[in-house]
């Protein structure tokens, strides 16, 4: 378990960063949230920010043409192929 009982405080600290700052920062507090507050389920915790995250990275790299919703959606998830992962 994290510092705290359940994530929703730092559910809420992700989802006000999101709405208030763009880029790298954004990544940053992802990252430090990730690392310093240890979410109880890590991977519910990336699944609930990711879409937010990805979109940022869009309009920061500045995609004109972003891939389908279900590339997106996959597009951090490790893929198993052979022996090893991808």
């Amino acid at each position: 378990m994290g510092l705290l009982e359940d994530d929703t405080e730092i559910d809420k600290a992700m989802e006000e960063a999101a709405s208030i700052r763009f880029g790298p920062a954004l990544r940053d507090t992802f990252v430090t949230l990730f690392i310093y507050c240890r979410p109880a389920n890590p991977l519910h915790f990336w699944e609930t920010h990711e879409v937010a995250l990805c979109m940022n990275l869009m309009q920061w790299d500045k995609v004109s043409n972003p891939s389908p919703p279900s590339a997106v959606a996959t597009a951090g998830k490790p893929r198993k192929t052979g022996i090893g992962f991808a």
